[in-house]
């Protein structure tokens, strides 16, 4: 899901693909979308399996194409492969041709819809505040009905969960985990010794302070005369390095988060020994500041003057 070490997973595949060959193990180029930023994951793939872009002869066409791969065990990777609108005839079509076994790491839904908030307004352009944004994208949390999707097409025994915390994973590495459970799925011991490290921090995001400039520059129009949107970046930009902490998201959209997903966390805990872990309400720290009209006034207000000072000024000056 994501969130949860994606970026990591997908560009350590992508930049390790030889040495996975050698273990029989391909991660296909075709389809990939290559975002540094991001990882290097399978896009239009999963795309292909939604319900609004499903077309039977070019899946068909794609699993010839995965078929002919001199590969034993083919690696798909994307975020969306959890998700309630995909295909019934794309997941049969697929657990026909493939032993398929799925594998997600989840998180705890509050840090989960925090982290991927933040996210979305810095890479998305999203214009909406938190709990807009929760309401849009709830369905994620339907974790049961994600896993239920699947499950009649491969089975539930080949869907393996996980819960995306470091006390589970050996070395507190997300990163070695799946290269564990790679080890495990395919029945070859990946020498992880030898894979080539990633050379920076994948996806990395922007302080509370930063993320709030830049929901702001986003509800600006985009073809705004006032040169505000532009001003909003700068002091986005500028705010990277400020210290500001605690959850964007409220205290009363958390507590709902924990009450609606409570059926969902109960099914992965009894049917997959997936126990993701939820602190008590009083034990996550909120970030107040963000929703304060004062501190978002300040920052209109110091925008505002920015721009009609260079707008005076040009009005003043002759033109050279």
């Amino acid at each position: 899901m994501h969130k949860t070490g994606s970026s990591s997973i997908q560009s350590s595949l992508f930049l390790n693909r030889d040495a996975l060959n050698e273990h029989g193990i391909a991660y296909p180029e075709r389809g990939l979308v290559k975002d540094e930023e991001v990882g290097f994951r399978h896009l239009k793939f999963s795309n292909s399996l939604k319900q609004h872009a499903f077309n039977e002869a070019a899946l068909l066409s794609e699993i010839v194409h995965l078929n002919s791969l001199s590969a034993s065990t083919i690696v798909i990777s994307h975020e969306d492969l959890l998700r309630l609108d995909l295909h019934e005839k794309a997941l049969k079509l697929l657990g026909e041709s493939f032993n398929i076994s799925l594998v997600a790491y989840v998180k705890d839904p509050i840090l989960y819809f925090n982290d991927k908030y933040k996210e979305w307004v810095r890479r998305m352009g999203c214009a909406l505040e938190p709990a807009d944004f929760v309401l849009q994208h709830f369905d994620y949390l339907h974790w049961d009905r994600l896993a239920k999707k699947w499950e009649s097409f491969i089975g539930r025994d080949n869907i393996y969960l996980f819960p995306f915390e470091k006390a589970h994973f050996r070395n507190g590495s997300v990163l070695t985990h799946f290269y564990d459970l790679l080890s495990h799925i395919c029945g070859v011991q990946i020498n992880q010794e030898r894979l080539a490290p990633l050379m920076a921090n994948q996806n990395t995001s922007l302080n509370n302070k930063a993320i709030l400039a830049t929901l702001l520059a986003n509800k600006e129009p985009e073809h705004s005369h006032t040169g505000v949107k532009k001003k909003f970046l700068k002091s986005a930009n500028q705010m990277r390095n400020l210290n500001s902490s605690g959850l964007l998201i409220s205290r009363e959209c958390a507590r709902q988060l924990k009450a609606r997903s409570w059926h969902a966390w109960y099914y992965l805990k009894t049917h997959y020994n997936c126990n993701v872990s939820m602190k008590k309400l009083d034990e996550y720290k909120f970030d107040s500041a963000f929703h304060s009209y004062r501190i978002r006034y300040d920052i209109y207000q110091n925008a505002h003057k920015k721009s009609l000072k260079k707008r005076i000024s040009q009005l003043l000056l002759p033109n050279a």
